[in-house]
């Protein structure tokens, strides 16, 4: 999502992309909740993860944008 917000300019295909992101990662996390492959807090710390990844790299994104 964060890619194709910063690289498109097509305000359709930003909205397309943020949607499809958003439910393909609620399907993937009902998904696996609900077979059993994941306990909840595995999700959750998953969740919690991704966030703290996509912090570092979008820190780096921008370190790396603002010195060009």
């Amino acid at each position: 999502m964060y890619q194709a917000n910063h690289r498109s300019s097509n305000y359709w295909l930003r909205k397309e992309t943020n949607i499809f992101s958003v439910l393909f990662s609620l399907f993937m996390i009902c998904g696996r909740l609900l077979c059993g492959v994941h306990w909840c807090t595995d999700i959750i710390g998953g969740v919690l993860l991704s966030f703290g990844l996509f912090g570092i790299y979008r820190g780096a994104a921008l370190l790396c944008c603002r010195n060009q």
